[in-house]
């Protein structure tokens, strides 16, 4: 580019020089010396010109490096730009995705909301049910402590007036006996004790035999065998020094509960106890009535005394036997009782519910005391029982004769 400026110039001084040549030799020298200085002044700005050029050269080049370092870092971005619009092609898509999974997502959590709003609402109709169910469990509960305590009250007081009428049937049998014309023994209670005997003993009958007393305790008891053993250590250590009192004393249980014991009698600090119900009070006191009439055993006729043995003999053995028949018996019923429980539970609820409806059945004193009092009014009811109509059929009663062959 600096050449071709170069030869433009010269061709313009060629030029210029021609025409002063055409103007006239005389004007020619100053044209020359015009020339001369247009030349210098052409070569000063020819000089300024290759300098401003060399400048614009430089400049240029440092534009076209520039340019090219543009062009370069445009190819740069160019790549960047594709990689960045392929990137955004690929976020775009991947946007889109995340778009259609949030879509899907929030239905399903629109879902989820509905079934939770759904499930508290059931949650809290269960725990309603179950509230009331539970108030209505408590109030079961309440009513069925009620009806226990109820039921244990009506226990107790039916155990407290089954002890009180055994007691009083027991007192009541001993009197009556003790004041028969055949019998006729003196007797006392613990609200009219013999004079100078001690008053801390306080046992419940007292008979007169021979000098001594013969004592009569009415005892009852859930555990009559324990009951039995206690009470017979108890009262040895009461009456051991005590030579006023026979050393035989008779604890009067109910017939059920002398059938529980295995053992009817102990002997413990030189006492011997008795078991006994209040069948087998009038028998005794016959017995040591029968003693009280003779002095001395060698008075006795030799057939009364063989008689008296034969009788306590045949008593013994008829108490033992009893007793015995009274225990198998109740282990019989225990048993049948115990098959119940296996009853359907419905069923077994009503059997307890009418059970609880029934009272316990009192025995007659009068009707007691008619039996007791006649053997022969015993044989009669057996009679009924067996004619015209058979409740206890003939084959049994014989069997139960045969006993006592």
């Amino acid at each position: 580019m600096e050449m071709y400026f170069l030869v433009g110039i010269g061709i313009l001084v060629v030029f210029l020089i021609f025409q002063n040549f055409r103007g006239g030799a005389g004007a020619g020298s100053e044209k020359i010396e015009q020339l001369k200085k247009e030349n210098r002044d052409l070569i000063e700005k020819n000089a300024e010109f290759r300098a401003e050029i060399s400048q614009k050269t430089e400049k240029i080049g440092e534009l076209s490096q520039k340019l090219e370092n543009e062009k370069n870092e445009r190819s740069r971005l160019e790549g960047k730009g594709k990689e960045m619009f392929m990137r955004n092609t690929n976020l775009e898509t991947e946007n889109k995705n995340l778009r259609t999974e949030r879509d899907r997502l929030l239905e399903k959590i629109s879902k989820f909301e509905v079934d939770a709003v759904r499930r508290e609402k059931e949650f809290l109709e269960k725990v309603e049910k179950l509230e009331h169910a539970r108030e209505k469990l408590h109030a079961e509960q309440e009513r069925v402590v009620r009806e226990d305590e109820v039921a244990r009250a009506k226990i107790e007081e039916a155990r407290d007036r089954v002890w009180n009428e055994h007691e009083n049937s027991a007192l009541s049998m001993l009197r009556e006996v003790c004041q028969k014309s055949e019998i006729g023994f003196r007797f006392f209670e613990n609200t009219n004790l013999p004079e100078n005997f001690d008053p801390k003993l306080k046992p419940d009958f007292l008979v007169d035999f021979l000098g001594q007393f013969l004592i009569f305790d009415a005892k009852k008891s859930r555990d009559p065998k324990n009951y039995f053993r206690e009470q017979v250590k108890n009262t040895a250590k009461k009456y051991k020094n005590h030579p006023e009192i026979y050393p035989t004393v008779f604890f009067v249980f109910p017939r059920d509960e002398v059938a529980k014991l295995s053992n009817l009698s102990i002997f413990e600090d030189g006492i011997l106890f008795f078991a006994i119900s209040t069948d087998a009070i009038e028998p005794i006191l016959r017995n040591f009535k029968k003693i009280s009439e003779y002095e001395n055993i060698s008075e006795f006729d030799p057939a009364d005394r063989e008689k008296i043995v034969d009788f306590i003999a045949e008593l013994e053995n008829h108490i033992s036997f009893q007793n015995a028949t009274n225990l198998i018996l109740t282990r019989k019923s225990l048993e049948t009782f115990q098959k119940s429980k296996h009853l359907n539970s419905e069923i077994a609820s009503e059997i307890s519910i009418k059970k609880n409806e029934k009272n316990v059945k009192n025995f007659s004193i009068s009707e007691i005391k008619k039996f007791l009092r006649n053997p022969e009014e015993q044989k009669n009811e057996i009679e009924a029982l067996v004619s015209p109509v058979a409740e206890i059929p003939r084959e049994d009663l014989d069997s139960a004769k045969r006993l006592f062959e």
